[in-house]
């Protein structure tokens, strides 16, 4: 496991590393979510929450670091020296089990287009609503604005990637 982070640290031409891809990865699990639940879970548990906090942190640090190195162990390379996969591929290759591999990739697919974000969202807007009161709903017309924006200039660069 520690083999394979250690040799690659080069990645393909115009592609990025496996650690590169590794550290996005374990960089992407903190969020909005992450800031805001700690900041509620102090409120309303008071010191002993800290305490359980750091026991869910040992535990999803562990689980995480596993799901990145799997995702580096069971990619796929393509004909253009570039590699994909993650979760649905290692399920797949490594269990064995392609039709789990689908079901958690539709599953996905739905909890990051429908539930992620509005969470996320919600939570801008709760905290942008206290700081300068205007509302909410605003808020989020605002930040879906500015993520369709963001999207559209992202594959407007980028046709070949929509294929």
């Amino acid at each position: 496991m520690f083999k394979l982070m250690a040799v690659s640290r080069t990645g393909a031409d115009g592609g990025i590393s496996s650690f590169q891809a590794f550290s996005t990865s374990l960089a992407a699990r903190v969020g909005t979510g992450n800031m805001a639940g700690v900041a509620v879970a102090i409120y309303l548990g008071g010191p002993g929450a800290v305490f359980w906090m750091w026991i869910t942190a040992l535990v999803g640090m562990a689980t995480s670091f596993v799901e990145s190195t799997l995702a580096q162990v069971y990619k796929v390379p393509n004909k253009d020296n570039t590699y994909r996969g993650g979760p649905a591929y290692y399920i797949e290759r490594g269990l064995g089990q392609r039709w789990l591999g689908i079901l958690f990739a539709i599953c996905l697919i739905v909890a990051f287009g429908l539930a992620f974000n509005g969470v996320q969202s919600n939570s801008i807007a709760a905290a942008m609503q206290t700081a300068f009161g205007m509302n909410q709903v605003m808020w989020v017309l605002l930040w879906w604005l500015l993520s369709l924006q963001s999207f559209l200039v992202a594959c407007a660069r980028s046709p070949e990637s929509l294929s």
